[in-house]
């Protein structure tokens, strides 16, 4: 079960990781969710998260610092096809 989301932004001035956690500000969603067969992908400055079971797709925009709103969308597994 999913918790927390915590990502590495980078390092600061004196070389330590800095890392956030990203899942605070819909930390009730989380809680409600069911993450059974979900899949968590970064493409692009966006992190996209499934949760089949509610047919919900999640995604984080990394370059403006927040949560996009819920798009339902029944999907399992993300990939990149050329």
């Amino acid at each position: 079960m999913i918790r927390n989301l915590n990502v590495n932004i980078g390092k600061d001035e004196y070389g330590k990781e800095i890392i956030i956690n990203i899942s605070d500000p819909i930390k009730l969603d989380f809680d409600a969710y069911d993450f059974v067969d979900g899949h968590l992908f970064y493409y692009k400055n966006f992190i996209y998260l499934s949760v089949p079971r509610e047919g919900l797709v999640r995604i984080f925009n990394m370059a403006k610092g927040y949560w996009e709103a819920p798009q339902l969308l029944p999907i399992g597994r993300f990939a990149i096809i050329e």
